[in-house]
């Protein structure tokens, strides 16, 4: 049977849980608040938990994998064609790479539209040649099966615009936002003791090897320094062993998952995102809102939110002298870090709230009227460019 509120299904597919996941979360709730019906395709125990919280309905998968599989791939778009039918899908908003091509072809054979967001695309500067080939690609294929595509940085937007991949009119740059907590108390002076923190999966995007390789060069100027690593993943068991070898296991600790990060961002002194890649970090985010220090690489997504000596200290991707620089920098002068973590606050108030990235979204799905006959965009829309895309 046919309702009447438009019926927006989340794809995430298997991708583990992680700051996409309380993006699309936090997007979900401003569609119901809209008077958007939602559910979310999912496999990951903690996401569907997290959105059966909100009333939306979860809908498990079963044939979604991360690594390339031409017959799982195939009996993921049948199946997503099947739950689409069968739970009367208007509009699909898809998530991660799988997920977009997964969701935009089986979208497609339906004459649904897609609205598709890029949380970082799978090619970066750390990419083989033949990875890049490949995912470039497949995006250029899959471009014309989306209704909207939306950019969550800036370096990834104009990539977007110079390959002319999706027209202007179905682009998108609607930057990341979380909620703004209240305004935390100034860090204390560390007083040779200092505590640093970092807060990501335990994942090879994260960088983490290169952090554990500064750790030395910062105990050596300041011997009671501690590092708490916050978050689970893969990568945990070689971080570990790496860690013992380089004799680091008193000033180290792996905390596991935590479901409140900012309680743990809030005892850090220096706060430390350490990744070669990013979409738009909610790590990086999070950490202004704790109003502390941050030292970070300069990656994609992160250095659309940090500038260098104004709102954190920024160092080169996998350059372990570099970031241990930045590092003892911070630590060092203690005076200016306060200012700087002063200045990230209020970026994360001016420009990155949960509010503001909910309602271009909102708005965004309002100007797209979709019917279950066509996966036409809608016509009449604005040309314009964000008035945020740096372009």
């Amino acid at each position: 049977m046919r309702h009447n509120q438009t019926h927006v299904l989340q794809v995430i597919g298997n991708s583990s849980f992680g700051g996409a996941t309380r993006v699309i979360h936090a997007i979900s709730r401003g569609l119901q608040a809209a008077g958007y019906r939602v559910s979310v395709l999912t496999s990951d125990p903690r996401t569907q938990e997290l959105f059966a919280g909100i009333g939306a309905t979860v809908i498990p998968c079963r044939h979604y994998v991360r690594q390339l599989s031409p017959l799982r791939d195939a009996l993921a778009v049948a199946e997503t064609r099947h739950l689409c039918r069968l739970y009367d899908i208007d509009v699909l908003h898809t998530h991660t790479s799988k997920g977009g091509a997964i969701g935009r072809v089986a979208a497609w054979t339906l004459g649904l539209p897609v609205v598709h967001t890029v949380h970082g695309f799978s090619f970066h500067d750390f990419s083989s040649a033949w990875a890049r080939t490949l995912y470039t690609t497949a995006e250029w294929a899959l471009a014309p099966l989306t209704a909207r595509m939306v950019l969550i940085n800036g370096d990834e937007y104009r990539l977007v615009r110079h390959h002319d991949w999706v027209p202007r009119a179905r682009t998108r740059l609607i930057v990341n936002g979380i909620p703004v907590p209240p305004l935390p108390a100034a860090a204390t002076a560390h007083e040779g003791c200092p505590h640093l923190v970092t807060v990501g999966r335990l994942s090879i995007q994260k960088g983490y090897r290169y952090l554990l390789d500064a750790m030395p060069a910062v105990l050596a100027r300041f011997p009671h320094a501690r590092l708490s690593i916050v978050g689970e993943g893969e990568e945990r068991a070689r971080l570990e062993a790496q860690t013992a070898r380089l004799s680091l296991n008193a000033a180290v600790t792996f905390t596991g998952f935590q479901t409140d990060p900012l309680a743990w961002l809030t005892k850090a002194h220096v706060t430390v995102s350490s990744s070669l890649w990013e979409g738009l970090p909610i790590a990086v985010l999070e950490m202004m809102a704790a109003r502390r220090p941050i030292v970070a690489t300069s990656c994609r997504g992160t250095r659309d939110v940090l500038t260098h000596g104004e709102n954190g200290l920024l160092a080169p991707p996998a350059d372990p002298d570099a970031l241990a620089e930045a590092l003892v920098t911070m630590l060092t002068h203690e005076e200016r870090a306060h200012g700087m973590a002063d200045a990230a606050r209020y970026t994360l108030e001016t420009a990155y709230t949960e509010t503001r990235m909910v309602q271009e979204y909102v708005t965004l799905f309002r100007d797209l009227r979709p019917t279950r006959a066509t996966a036409e965009v809608s016509p009449g829309l604005e040309e314009a460019v964000p008035s945020n895309s740096g372009e």
